[in-house]
């Protein structure tokens, strides 16, 4: 049996960690940004005047910047006392660079009791000089400020006492990201990753990128010590960097960057679902890659003894669930199941061939209900993880409909949608109803012989946000079942 679809019990997670380095926003790009981005700054006092009057509509919060020492203060503080949401505010824009803020150690701390100035009249937490390696860079009394950690270090030497709540840096290296962000470590501050790409190999693929973006996103939000992240940029020139395309329409790695999963262990998964194997709680030495699997985008990859995952566990009822997983690997691996710690079982995974070599193992697994954390520990490694499926016999009767080959003459759009959407059905029987059930099997919008026409707009007001199924049906027989998300 090979489930091609999933249930899935909760939406996309907003990360308060990710941002973007952008400016000339439209509004429809915001709103596209919002599900998964929770910030953006544009490297100047106030936002580009594309949405500066609109922009809060969006729920993605602006941070003004102090871009160098010439910054304009009084249309700075004019900004901040009509914005009096805006908690930060960034300081000087790679100091070290002649071609960026150009400021000397000793000229960034002399012009830092200015920003002082405005975190005390503006209750604001200051972001310290965001710095880089440079080519093209300051010098003083004699060192040339090429590596960003010797300037921090002055910087703090003649900035004693000065208020900096956060670290800032960049990074465009596409390797050695952690190896980077451990060095900062030591100025035993919070840090801010203002702009980050893939940016210093010539023909850097799209995959490449997506490739990248994954794993130092998925390592951003696992480091505590990250307290937000810009990628770089919305739109832009570089190696398949851009975020956006159209107004208000995403790439496919912004596709990839405002979905990236968010690991809150607050979080709990209600069954039955299929679990996406990246959204997990906590991990103990895994990385993730693009999937060539035929569902999903990312899978865990490269498996290794000792490594393991851990998800939350909602559970409606005491019995039994089907389990599967979906593996690909070189060698012969073994996982043990452990419930809040407890030993359940162990599975044998095989070799497919191959670390993209898809294959599904049936299993079962008996749960209590209530909140669990369920432990997938490696015994034996070498194998990549894509899913894991815990449903019942009745899901299992539904997946069967919902994984029919016969092709679908029935389309629900937008899906994803926030309350209004639309039914098109090619040559429909008639009578034709349409039923919508929650995941517990519970009818909460019914049309009886909905179909007088080929397209209906319907209009989901009243529905809290969550993933229902739409049964189609003629002569009190289901033709077809879909999945319909509300946000």
């Amino acid at each position: 049996m090979i489930l091609l679809f999933f249930f899935s019990s909760h939406g996309q997670q907003k990360s308060e960690k990710r941002g973007l380095g952008y400016g000339y926003h439209s509004q429809k790009d915001l709103e596209v940004l919002a599900p998964g981005v929770s910030w953006w700054y544009n490297w100047f006092y106030m936002p580009d005047e594309g949405v500066r009057d609109t922009y809060q509509q969006s729920g993605v919060a602006y941070v003004p910047m102090a871009w160098n020492g010439n910054f304009n203060k009084s249309e700075t503080i004019r900004f901040l006392e009509s914005h009096p949401e805006v908690e930060f505010l960034l300081g000087f824009n790679e100091p070290n660079f002649k071609d960026q803020a150009n400021m000397t150690p000793s000229q960034a701390a002399a012009m830092w009791p200015e920003l002082e100035e405005l975190a005390t009249r503006f209750d604001l937490k200051l972001i310290g000089p965001a710095v880089n390696y440079c080519g093209n860079c300051v010098s003083e009394n004699g060192t040339t400020y090429s590596d960003p950690i010797v300037y921090l270090d002055d910087f703090f030497a003649a900035c004693q006492g000065c208020q900096v709540d956060y670290v800032a840096i960049h990074w465009y290296g596409c390797g050695g990201f952690d190896w980077y962000l451990d060095l900062f470590k030591k100025y035993n501050r919070p840090i801010w990753v203002t702009e980050i790409a893939c940016w210093d190999q010539d023909n850097i693929s799209e995959d490449q990128q997506k490739s990248y973006l994954i794993n130092v996103v998925d390592q951003m939000e696992n480091d505590p010590d990250v307290f937000r992240y810009a990628w770089f940029v919305g739109r832009g020139d570089g190696p398949h960097i851009s975020l956006l395309a159209g107004d208000g329409e995403l790439t496919e790695l912004g596709q990839l960057y405002v979905n990236m999963p968010v690991h809150d262990p607050a979080d709990f998964v209600t069954l039955p679902t299929r679990i996406e194997a990246e959204y997990y709680q906590t991990m103990l030495g895994i990385q993730l890659e693009l999937t060539q699997d035929e569902t999903g985008l990312m899978n865990v990859g490269y498996l290794d003894a000792g490594d393991s995952l851990s998800y939350h566990l909602e559970v409606p009822d005491d019995r039994w669930y089907t389990f599967d997983i979906r593996v690909a690997g070189t060698a012969n691996g073994e996982v043990d199941l452990r419930l809040d710690g407890d030993f359940v079982k162990s599975i044998v995974i095989p070799s497919t061939g191959g670390w993209q070599r898809w294959i599904t193992l049936e299993d079962s697994l008996q749960l209590p209900s209530g909140r669990h954390k369920l432990t997938l520990g490696v015994l034996n490694g070498g194998f990549n993880l894509n899913w894991i499926d815990i449903i019942t016999e009745r899901e299992v009767e539904i997946v069967d409909l919902l994984s029919s080959k016969v092709p679908s003459s029935v389309r629900l759009f937008p899906n994803p949608t926030s309350r209004y959407f639309s039914v098109h059905m090619e040559n429909a029987e008639r009578p034709t109803s349409l039923e919508i059930r929650n995941m517990g099997g519970q009818v909460v919008w019914k049309f009886s012989k909905a179909f007088g026409r080929d397209l209906i707009h319907l209009d989901l007001n009243g529905l809290s946000s969550g993933v229902y199924l739409v049964y189609i049906s003629s002569e009190d027989s289901i033709k077809e079942v879909q999945k319909l998300i509300i946000k």
